[in-house]
């Protein structure tokens, strides 16, 4: 987010409740204010999500696929992407092995104009892997309509879940919602009511745990691990939704120590596609000409020599 976006951003959470004769005083209480007024957008957005549905543009399982699972915002511009999609156009480059090379024309209108933009999209058809030039997944995290209308001539069903993004999943629950804070209205979310009772409780198990010996710990460590392992089978079984911290929990290593000089090796593991693409567009870029800075070297040098005679000839003259 550059520092334009930024602004914006600030300005639209402040707006209605603070200008520029607003004293330090009053920022405090329109802040706490402006918090109130996000936490009852987002609770009013939670509720539309799942109770209200954007209609698809197209038969698409793929378009189905992402209303099912996303939140009535971010589906919007999905959507927005399907509807796109109908103004491109598609043409097979090549193939190496299981990665297929595409170039898709999009029609821009302009004015009563009509630009034709180019892209390519490669698509692994072994792991369901797609890849555009426009690079607007790895920028805002959705398909481009590029990717898309490759799919569909691929007559892809369902998308890995890598392309389908936990943060803007409406079936997960936040934890963050359950925590109490000093804008929200913990009465008119029952969850939250249980989380804190819950909270409560084990922090007095917690100090009585504290003032045992070790050997206790660990016993009681034990038995909490079992019940979250049955509760967690549980809900499973019962179709709940996992959360966020359950479901995306990753453990993160600190990186190891560079001893050499210079960049780091990386270790990750490139992707096929990524390599099909870095290839591509190392071969498409022109070769050096060394003739011509060979050449443009040598009039350099001649214009130096020329300009020296002419200088010592007027200074002798």
């Amino acid at each position: 987010m550059n520092t334009t976006q930024r602004s914006e951003s600030m300005n639209a959470f402040f707006d209605g409740f603070v200008h520029s004769r607003t004293t330090l005083k009053e920022f405090v209480d329109e802040y706490d204010n402006a918090l109130r007024r996000m936490v009852e957008r987002e609770t009013r957005a939670d509720f539309d999500s799942f109770n209200r549905t954007i209609s698809c543009i197209s038969a698409l399982q793929l378009e189905k696929q992402f209303q099912v699972v996303y939140t009535n915002v971010k589906f919007k511009e999905v959507h927005e992407q399907f509807v796109k999609m109908m103004s491109c156009n598609n043409s097979h480059l090549k193939s190496e092995g299981a990665i297929s090379t595409f170039e898709v024309i999009e029609y821009v209108a302009v004015g009563d104009h009509l630009i034709e933009k180019t892209f390519l999209v490669y698509f692994n058809e072994d792991e369901l892997e797609v890849k555009c030039t426009c690079a607007l997944f790895e920028v805002r995290g959705i398909l481009c309509k590029h990717s898309l209308f490759v799919l569909r001539t691929k007559k892809v069903t369902t998308l890995p879940q890598r392309y389908v993004l936990d943060r803007w999943r409406k079936d997960i629950k936040r934890e963050y919602s359950k925590v109490k804070s000093s804008y929200d209205v913990i009465g008119d979310n029952p969850h939250a009511q249980i989380y804190d009772k819950v909270r409560n409780n084990f922090e007095e198990l917690l100090s009585l745990a504290s003032e045992n010996t070790e050997e206790r710990c660990m016993e009681l460590m034990k038995r909490i691990d079992q019940i979250k392992e049955l509760w967690r089978c549980e809900n499973q079984a019962s179709g709940i939704p996992p959360t966020v911290a359950s479901s995306s929990c990753q453990k993160v290593l600190s990186p190891h120590k560079v001893t050499c000089k210079g960049r780091p090796r990386t270790k990750r593991k490139v992707a096929v596609i990524e390599t099909v693409v870095k290839k591509s567009n190392v071969s498409s870029k022109p070769p050096r000409d060394n003739n011509a800075k060979t050449k443009r070297r040598k009039n350099q040098v001649s214009d130096f020599f020329i300009f020296f005679i002419i200088y010592v000839h007027i200074l002798f003259a």
